[in-house]
């Protein structure tokens, strides 16, 4: 009766499913998602927190499927469900296309370097709206390669206004290690290009807050981008707050 109910529901904007870090994704919250599938239009806010693995009991895939049909989200909120590279990938298919989508919260999960590229592949995407994206806390290695991979998925966009990575593990076995000087090489290229007229005016103006692994950047602090070209052309924001955005 209650699935059936939410079938025919058009005033419900807002679905928020919340465990307690030792539930799966229960049956009757899986046939709330399915019954979401049916009808989808009017849902704008999607938060699912709390719910260790949301992988289980066919949960990965069962959101991936609502969100594909959701096309009118704004806020996506996936907090703490363990969600790896395996189950987002999927998950950023199934947003793509979906120009209302402004939020996206991952914190506190297990994606890797795998999703967090693909992510940025998203953010390359010219009908992406994405405005604040947070994957604080994950597994994410944001080597020289990976901040290479970050700063290229940002160089044509111009939505993202809020980029969380803080709290993320370094690869104290990588080759190259991020340290300052890189990360003011990579960024400034991004923020102000200055091989050439064009390439300056089309450089990104739009990013305002990016926040890095503070343990991969020990010298960088938010006096490290004061008096450079980081924070004259764009008032760029570097923080180091371990709280929840």
């Amino acid at each position: 009766m209650l699935f059936d109910g939410l079938k025919h529901n058009s005033s419900i904007c807002k679905l928020h499913l919340k465990g307690d870090n030792r539930n799966t994704l229960s049956d009757v919250g899986i046939e709330i998602l399915r019954a979401y599938q049916a009808n989808s239009n009017q849902l704008t806010q999607f938060t699912i927190e709390y719910f260790v693995p949301l992988q289980q009991n066919g949960g990965g895939g069962i959101v991936a499927d609502t969100l594909r049909c959701c096309t009118n989200l704004k806020t996506i909120d996936l907090y703490r469900c363990s969600i790896t590279d395996e189950q987002l990938l999927p998950m950023i298919d199934a947003v793509r296309g979906h120009r209302q989508l402004e939020e996206w919260e991952l914190s506190s999960n297990s994606i890797s370097n795998v999703g967090c590229d693909a992510l940025f592949t998203l953010l390359e995407e010219p009908n992406c709206n994405i405005q604040f994206l947070n994957l604080q806390a994950n597994d994410i290695n944001l080597t020289h390669e990976g901040t290479i991979n970050l700063a290229n998925g940002l160089t044509n966009n111009t939505k993202l206004q809020k980029l969380i990575l803080h709290h993320n593990p370094t690869d104290r076995n990588a080759e190259v290690n991020v340290d300052p000087s890189i990360v003011e090489d990579i960024f400034t290229q991004l923020i102000c290009d200055t091989s050439s007229i064009s390439s300056t005016f089309s450089s990104n103006h739009t990013l305002a807050v990016l926040s890095l692994p503070l343990v991969q950047v020990q010298q960088l602090t938010e006096n490290f981008f004061k008096d450079t070209k980081l924070t004259s052309l764009l008032k760029l924001k570097v923080t180091w707050q371990s709280r929840r955005y």
